[in-house]
């Protein structure tokens, strides 16, 4: 059905409705909570795989505070000219390719309510962002993330993070000028940094559980210093291949002992 200029499927067995295309919206949209069509309401609680993919009218979305809408799809704003998206707080995923090549996409915000747990593989990759501060609730930064975001600067966890995994090539060639590494991740996949020629200061905690920095991790950034904590066993190939101004590397009194390849 049609409502407001975009298209929806219903599920009317349990009254919700699903996103899946734009007919004639364009600037800034907002994606209602409820749309009603004969009579009855339908929770929005989806936006499809591709639904506003290579739409180049649109400019922001925006969702109400109390907004149903759960899932959004892999691609479903791929290629847009969307510029700015607050992340409705009941979304636990935002799913492969979701904002990939969204080179007018420089800002994305997460309400402090948010239930978002996994920024899967390309999210965000070759975006325009800036910045951007992960809720709490995240547990995992998955490949290529933020491959290719030239512009993004500033990256910030909350104190509480219970983020465990940043994946391969998660913020590659990004713009990132320091990063401080939550307490709970686990392992820093390949590539993680690499060519984060920005990069500067990473800040790990002495009660970090990181136990794994993977293949060209850091390489070609220009940290001058890095703390390798106690449970750290394995820095792989590479890790800090090229970091010219790297001068100290610091290892927890308590190390358990890295093996280095």
């Amino acid at each position: 059905i049609q409502s407001l200029n975009l298209q929806y499927i219903l599920n009317e067995e349990e009254k919700l409705a699903f996103l899946f295309g734009n007919i004639d919206c364009k600037g800034d949209i907002l994606i209602p909570k409820m749309i009603e069509h004969e009579g009855s309401e339908y929770k929005v609680v989806r936006i499809i795989s591709q639904s506003f993919r290579n739409d180049k009218n649109i400019r922001s979305i925006q969702f109400p505070p109390d907004s149903e809408v759960q899932t959004i799809d892999e691609g479903a704003f791929l290629d847009s000219s969307i510029t700015s998206i607050t992340i409705p707080p009941n979304v636990t995923k935002i799913n492969e390719y979701c904002f990939c090549g969204c080179n007018k996409l420089q800002q994305v915000v997460f309400p402090s309510n948010s239930k978002l747990k996994i920024i899967s593989e390309c999210a965000f990759f070759h975006s325009a962002i800036t910045s951007i501060i992960f809720p709490p609730s995240v547990t995992k930064i998955c490949k290529s993330a933020f491959f290719e975001c030239y512009e993004l600067h500033k990256v910030e966890f909350a104190l509480n993070s219970g983020l465990e995994f940043i994946g391969e090539n998660a913020f590659r060639s990004s713009g990132i000028e320091r990063i401080s590494i939550p307490s709970s991740v686990t392992i820093i996949d390949d590539g993680a940094f690499y060519e984060c020629r920005e990069l500067a200061n990473v800040e790990i905690s002495p009660y970090s559980k990181l136990r794994s920095i993977n293949t060209d991790s850091f390489s070609y950034s220009i940290i001058n210093s890095i703390f390798i904590p106690p449970e750290v066993t394995i820095i792989d190939d590479g890790a800090f291949y090229q970091c010219e101004n790297l001068k100290i590397v610091d290892f927890s009194s308590d190390s358990l002992g890295a093996y280095m390849s």
